[in-house]
């Protein structure tokens, strides 16, 4: 009509009956935001507060209603296909949401609340506190007051005997070096960590370090394909002695030292020393085995080198050319499938470190970032330290271990795969894998946890109870490192039960 445009009444009809969905849509948004309430981070503690429980959720619930009035006009305009209702709905929920949902609250904050955090806040504080407490399972922690004394006598060493005898002479950080001198032997042999256990060695609990010597193919001398998957496929041995002791030479007094391995007591036992899956990073790379090249292993009387070929239970078996040539594209290697010294009775080692093993049977896991080896019934394992976490623990403060100068823990010094804001956490699995096998147990230490009895419901088949560990195994486990940091770095704060 003479240069003005018109809509129709169709597309008012489907405009309307589009905001109408949408009015709808964000009512229900509104409706979950009120449980957003529970972890928002403005009052005086983490959680809903004075200002979340006394205006922003009644704001919410009026914003439900706003909305589904204005949903309600949405589907009236259908039959009149005007532009008022529409323009009253909008009007009514635009000013609804600036003045209920954000000015009064913010008001309510900054003119009632900071002047008065005691009186307003203590309440909530006291839930955050709770909370908190429990979500990192301090909640139980027996506090003892402990009369510190200058005087120390004879009496009191002898009351504590068993403490005085294990006093650490040797940091750990000091033995890894000390064992790469004296233990390491080959080049292509590394000591990627040592670890703090104790073991009953000729009837006395003893504090021992203990280091796995594994395989670096990168420092073998004469890299080649044969060499890096065929030939050198596994560590061998480990090295233990005592934390309290030197010798006259001011070196370790080892109880478990040398290729094959010398053991100074009859306490342990390593009957089965080779180390297939490790915690080397390098242990990833795949190796064939039962190939018609034979592996090198140990050392001889003389200080040659000993073959051997691995007969233990893991590995994928090559079989047909169909597999070779699966392999083959798995590891996008064109050796794997055209090498004659690999045959179809050949299997091939894959996922050989420790934490990509277990990355990929619980990914849904979050992994301590010091696994550590134990002597069981002749042969070698590793105990992985599992987590389960969350971030919806309702009140409770959110941890940051990867904040290194921030947060409420600092952890960005080790290489553990706690996330980052999480509010819950136990340690409710710890994961064995053997390191001649590579098979893995994950075992179910904490049934309480309700998030660890979830997915042992999802996946039946991979959780164990706690019973089924075996004997020789139980004695060896220990509380984990990160868990003890989050615990202790939150403790600092909510040791104080007073809300004031």
């Amino acid at each position: 009509q003479q240069n003005v445009q018109r809509v129709s009444s169709a597309v008012k009809l489907h405009l309307s009956i589009l905001f109408a969905g949408l009015a709808i849509f964000k009512a229900i948004g509104y409706w979950l935001d009120r449980y957003e309430l529970l972890y928002s981070t403005r009052g005086a503690a983490f959680g809903a507060t004075y200002t979340e429980i006394v205006a922003q959720r009644p704001a919410l619930q009026l914003l439900v209603g706003i909305s589904l009035v204005a949903a309600i006009l949405m589907l009236v305009n259908i039959r009149f296909r005007g532009w008022t209702l529409p323009l009253v709905a909008g009007g009514l929920w635009l000013v609804t949401s600036v003045i209920v949902g954000g000015i009064i609250p913010a008001a309510v904050q900054r003119l009632s609340v900071e002047p008065n955090e005691i009186l307003r806040e203590s309440q909530y504080i006291q839930r955050n506190i709770d909370a908190t407490r429990d979500a990192y399972d301090l909640s139980d922690i027996s506090v003892t007051d402990f009369a510190a004394s200058p005087a120390l006598g004879v009496d009191d060493i002898e009351a504590n005997r068993a403490t005085i005898d294990n006093v650490r002479l040797w940091d750990p950080g000091v033995l890894k070096s000390t064992y790469s001198q004296l233990e390491q032997l080959r080049p292509y042999y590394q000591f990627d960590d040592v670890d703090v256990d104790r073991y009953l060695i000729d009837g006395a609990l003893t504090q021992v370090g203990l280091a796995a010597r594994e395989i670096e193919v990168d420092n073998v001398a004469e890299s080649t394909w044969v060499n890096d998957h065929l030939v050198f496929t596994h560590g061998f041995g480990a090295v233990l002695s005592p934390s309290n002791a030197v010798s006259p030479e001011g070196q370790p007094e080892f109880l478990v030292n040398d290729i094959p391995p010398k053991l100074e007591t009859e306490s342990l036992e390593l009957t089965q020393p080779r180390i297939y899956f490790g915690e080397v990073p390098g242990a990833s790379e795949f190796v064939f085995v039962g190939t018609k090249e034979d592996e090198v292993d140990a050392l001889t009387e003389t200080g040659e080198v000993s073959y051997n070929n691995y007969d233990g239970e893991g590995g994928v078996a090559v079989g047909s050319i169909f597999r070779r040539a699966a392999l083959a594209l798995r590891f996008n290697d064109f050796n794997t499938l055209i090498s004659n010294r690999i045959t179809g009775d050949s299997k091939a080692l894959l996922f050989r470190n420790i934490s990509d093993r277990v990355e990929k049977a619980a990914p849904f896991l979050s992994q301590d970032s010091d696994p550590y080896l134990v002597f069981q019934d002749g042969g070698l394992v590793w105990v992985v330290d599992l987590y389960t976490t969350t971030d919806r623990y309702p009140y409770a403060s959110p941890a940051f271990p990867r904040d290194e100068y921030g947060g409420t823990s600092r952890l960005s010094n080790t290489a553990h795969s706690l996330p980052d804001g999480f509010n819950y956490v136990r340690n409710s699995v710890k994961a064995v894998i053997d390191a001649y096998n590579g098979t893995m147990s994950f075992y179910i230490v904490d049934p309480d946890d309700p998030v660890i009895a979830t997915y042992a419901k999802v996946f039946p088949e991979l959780f164990s109870e706690a019973s089924l560990i075996p004997d020789s195994l139980r004695d060896n486990l220990r509380y984990p490192e990160d868990l003890f940091r989050v615990q202790s770095d939150m403790y600092t704060a909510y040791h104080v039960t007073s809300p004031q």
